[in-house]
């Protein structure tokens, strides 16, 4: 079928639906196309062809990204750890676990279905000709961007991509394809650039070489053309320095001519300063401001401060000047500069606190540095916008009581609040101490002006501004300067009457403000003044219950939190907690977001699990599939819920222990640690299998094969114990052929194939053995398609069972076929000499007698061997192994009063103390893995039947056969066969 018919771009949409069931569904639809020859061609066509939908064009281009990027080379020669910086890289990894690139049905193989080196030519042929076509789609742009960063990566020459992109740039007739050359350009220098830093190869320096070419070609053009196009090209041009810095051989060719006798960095130098003092920087004053930040001329801007600091043999006090100036023309309010902007020129001057410039920057911060600080920080729509729309990451921040100092867990449009901070802790106190003096005088007057007219915006806007400047003159100004005392005093006069009705409904972005301040302070505040504390609670109260802002809220809470250290309004908490928690659950479904799931769970904390988590189980629902780390947070609260529980299935089943395990199972996190021992307690509570605990079952079988087809690695062993639980007490009384059945011996098999190395096939092996003896007779119509699976098996890893005493899977491997003798002789006993397997298997179990020596072990091989003495088809046992099995028979029975008398014993050989752990460091190989897995006390309760079983009644049983059997083996030695 072809990849543009419309079945198969709606499968593609459907990947990215918010529904699990249609996601899987689409999923396993496109396995089969994926593996068609020229898929990814013919899809990256389609994401080009002007006939199809625009949304199914766009998630062709997403699917097509992510096709690429794991499938462009063989596994093994392709590290997910790469240069990919893009946000849109960031944000698919994390819906990897939800969203996989290329579905695969359980039971396929480990295979990756890479494109071929034919198809890759015309990838690489036809993708910058799909991107023009693309142009005019926004959504595109950065996905087919992404991909080629993924291709230019992996390809070790780039003098194809470069051609093409360079005959994008030359041309200045149409500035839309100079600037996606540009945007291409940009991506192939920087990984040009970082492949050197993380390998011996060396940057190709006839790329450089042709790109500052071009440059000195079209900069002067781009800078003389005066549009907002010419800017956004210059723009991408900068960025594209400031990877050079640290290159010896890019220097070299950075501090040489070009196309004259003029130095290259000379004239960088001067585009760069020609950007910084452009006509055309004045028109971004007269934007709205709301627009300004992503300006073209502001863009370019940007990019040229940020080179400038790291621009190379250009001295302090030139870059200073030009800084300065910019501060100055900025404060006149001659041009607009963004808080990146300021940001990184304020980091400029912070670096020259050790250097002899620091003494002119002090000088030019004693005249205006009070008011350039004020300026910085003050409200501007933009920050009116953050409080009314939040981002995440500036909301975490908000709500910690220390404005972040590690750069990389600051937001980017936060970075001037922490760049002005940080400058003003290296300021001396002589020059800081006016500047304090100022804020607070600016505090009083503007909450002055306030308090005269409530109405004005302007007014309201000059407050949030002291706000703010208040929050970072708390945190960074000396203790000596304006004490804690000073800075309650100060907070609670101004920020309190901001709470106040009239603020919330005119206006709500102060009020979050005034919110945002108040929960910023600590214990001892609250505590200092209880009858202020009491009017702030019954504020934060009024704004927590009466606002529609989820900022205000989740502000407020944060502020109520603090406040319970005084007894008085920690009883009234409680009393309110109830309706507190259900209010943050109505917040958290109308805003997902992580600060509000710590708030949620913080609350939860408070209320009784039986009320809490019913609802908290809703919110993992809502968040499963599209934020991984906010379900992981609901899931350990859960989880922690459980565990008080202790294995209470009934009140574990109120608590939706079903729906918990579904929603794991779909965010592909069923293996977590801490459920594994729930899950535990809660096997450990089975008697009956009820429908509630068969749909567990259920869920856990089928997320083993979600995890196939997501290639996610579980254990089988981590629910091995409830599935013992299950078999014990489920399946007795269910028909072999059901599906339950067969979905358990199915998965056992599959683990087993799958993972004979790991750890699974142990909890396999031992499932299967327990089955096939709960069932016994019963099991005899499941037997032969058992023994064939087994039989398989062993043609695969017969010689790893047999070759290598100390192999766990053969003793495994073994048992299961002895429990197949005691169920069904007759049949095991006919399809072993169908098979002529009769002779492996006697090998593989000889090999293990040493590790059934055990009350356990003897009664499996007691039982087994007694079963093939007394089989039909005994006749059809050569007599020489009958023998064996007869002495081994005697050998058993003959240990069994002792091992009743201790049933954890070992073989004589073992020095370990019965009552003992043996450890894994043990040299004891015979002993340890069966003592870690069944034997030691501290394991699972042992479910098989046979520990029940009275062995020497049912010995006492057979007296009259073992007559025989002795009288057959042991007198007609005449009769014996060669093994």
């Amino acid at each position: 079928m072809d990849v543009s018919s419309p079945e198969v771009l709606s499968a593609v949409l459907n990947l990215q639906s918010s529904d699990a069931d249609i996601r899987s569904k689409a999923e396993v639809k496109l396995y089969e196309h994926v593996q068609a020859p020229h898929f990814t061609i013919k899809l990256l066509n389609s994401v080009g062809d002007f006939s199809i939908d625009t949304n199914k064009r766009i998630a062709a281009a997403r699917f097509f990204q992510d096709r690429v990027f794991h499938d462009w080379q063989r596994p093994g020669h392709f590290s997910s750890d790469n240069v990919r910086r893009n946000q849109s890289l960031k944000h698919r990894r994390k819906e990897d676990r939800s969203s996989p690139h290329l579905p695969r049905p359980i039971g396929q193989a480990e295979v990756r279905v890479t494109i071929p080196e034919t198809e890759q030519a015309l990838i690489k042929a036809n993708l910058i000709p799909v991107f023009i076509k693309c142009l005019d789609i926004s959504e595109i742009h950065p996905l087919l961007l992404d991909a080629f960063i993924s291709i230019a990566y992996c390809e070790e020459a780039h003098d194809e991509p470069a051609a093409s992109i360079y005959a994008l740039i030359e041309d200045l007739s149409d500035l839309s394809l100079v600037k996606l050359g540009l945007s291409l350009l940009v991506e192939l220098v920087e990984i040009q650039c970082v492949r050197s830093f993380h390998s011996a190869k060396m940057i190709s320096t006839e790329v450089i070489t042709k790109t500052f070419t071009l440059f000195e070609m079209i900069v002067p053009q781009l800078l003389s053309l005066n549009s907002s196009q010419s800017a956004e090209c210059l723009s991408l041009v900068i960025p594209i320095y400031s990877r050079f810095w640290a290159f010896e051989e890019i220097k070299e060719l950075f501090f040489a001519p070009v196309l004259d006798d003029t130095l290259h960095s000379t004239n960088c130098f001067q585009w760069h300063k020609a950007i910084l003092t452009h006509p055309n920087l004045s028109i971004a004053v007269k934007v709205d401001p709301l627009l300004r930040p992503s300006h073209s001329w502001v863009m370019a801007m940007e990019g040229s401060v940020h080179n400038l600091i790291y621009f190379p043999e250009v001295t302090d006090e030139v870059k200073l000047d030009i800084f300065w100036d910019l501060i100055e023309r900025w404060y006149s309010k001659k041009i607009w500069l963004s808080d990146r902007t300021i940001s990184d020129v304020f980091d400029f001057f912070k670096s020259l606190s050790d250097t002899p410039s620091w003494s002119l920057i002090i000088e030019k911060l004693k005249s205006i540095g009070g008011k350039v600080f004020l300026k910085a920080l003050d409200s501007t729509h933009h920050t009116i916008e953050l409080f009314q729309n939040i981002p995440e990451d500036y909301l975490v921040m908000m709500t910690s009581k220390h404005v972040a100092r590690t750069r990389w867990r600051v937001p980017r449009f936060a970075n001037l609040e922490v760049s002005v901070g940080e400058l003003i802790q290296k300021i001396p106190e002589d020059v800081l101490k006016p500047i304090v003096d100022y804020y607070v005088d600016t505090i009083r007057d503007r909450s002055a002006l306030r308090a005269e007219d409530k109405s004005s915006f302007a007014r309201a806007q000059l407050v949030d501004g002291a706000l703010r400047v208040h929050r970072i003159v708390a945190t960074y100004v000396p203790s000596n300067l304006v004490s804690p005392a000073q800075y309650t005093e100060t907070l609670l006069k101004y920020a309190l009457p901001e709470l106040s009705p009239d603020t919330l409904k005119a206006q709500p972005w102060l009020t979050a403000r005034a919110c945002n301040v108040i929960s910023l302070l600590s214990n001892s505040h609250f505590e200092a003044n209880e009858e202020m504390s009491q009017a702030i609670f019954e504020s934060l109260m009024y704004c927590f219950n009466n606002s529609d802002s989820f900022v205000i809220q989740v502000f407020a809470y944060k502020a109520l939190e603090n406040l319970s250290c005084i007894k008085s309004i920690n009883s009234r908490l409680k009393s309110e907690g109830r309706r507190i928690f259900k209010q943050l659950s109505l917040i958290h479904k109308m805003h997902p977001l992580n600060v509000v799931a710590d708030a949620l769970l913080a609350q939860g904390v408070q209320q009784s699990a039986a009320e809490s988590v019913p609802l908290i189980v809703e919110h993992f629902r809502l968040v499963v599939s599209n934020d991984y780390e906010q379900s992981m947070q609901f899931q350990n609260f859960i989880y922690k819920c459980y565990e008080k529980t202790c294995g209470d299935i009934e009140n574990m089943l109120k608590m939706k222990f079903v729906d918990v395990l579904e929603l794991a199972s779909r965010n592909g996190s069923l293996d977590r640690e801490n459920l594994v021992p729930i899950l535990y307690n809660f096997a450990n509570s089975i008697t009956t299998v009820s429908s509630e605990i068969w749909q567990i079952y259920s869920v856990i079988v089928e997320a083993f094969e979600t995890a196939e087809r997501r290639r996610i690695y579980i254990e089988l062993v981590d629910f091995a114990h409830f599935f013992r639980s299950v078999v014990k007490f489920g399946f007795p009384s269910l028909p072999t052929d059901s599906p339950q059945v067969q979905s358990l011996f199915e998965l056992c098999f599959h683990q087993i194939k799958r993972n004979w190395f790991f750890e699974s096939p142990h909890a396999a092996f031992e499932l299967l053995e327990l089955a096939t003896l709960s069932y016994g007779e019963k099991i005899s119509s499941l037997l032969p398609h058992l023994l064939e699976k087994l039989h398989e098996i062993s043609q695969v890893y017969i010689d790893e069972c047999a070759g290598y005493e100390s192999s766990l899977n053969g003793f495994l491997y073994v048992r299961v076929l002895l429990a197949a003798c005691i169920a069904d002789a007759d049949t095991t006993l006919n399809f072993i000499n169908d098979k002529d397997f009769l002779k492996p298997f006697y090998s593989i179990w000889k090999q293990n007698w040493s590790k059934f020596q055990h009350l356990y072990g003897l009664k499996l091989q007691t039982l087994a061997s007694s079963s093939i003495l007394r089989s039909n088809e005994t006749e059809n046992i050569p007599f020489n192994f009958r023998k064996r099995i007869f002495s081994k028979f005697c050998d058993d029975v003959s240990l069994l009063r002792e091992a009743i008398k201790a049933p954890d014993y070992l073989s004589r050989k073992c020095n370990h103390p019965t009552n003992s752990r043996v450890s894994h460091d043990s040299d004891c190989k015979d002993c340890e893995d069966f003592w870690n897995r069944m034997l030691d006390a501290t394991s699972p309760p042992r479910v098989s039947p046979l520990y029940d079983l009275d062995i020497l009644s049912a010995m006492h049983d057979c007296v009259d056969e073992r007559s025989q059997w002795t009288f057959t083996y042991c007198t007609d030695a005449d009769n014996s066969e060669s093994v």
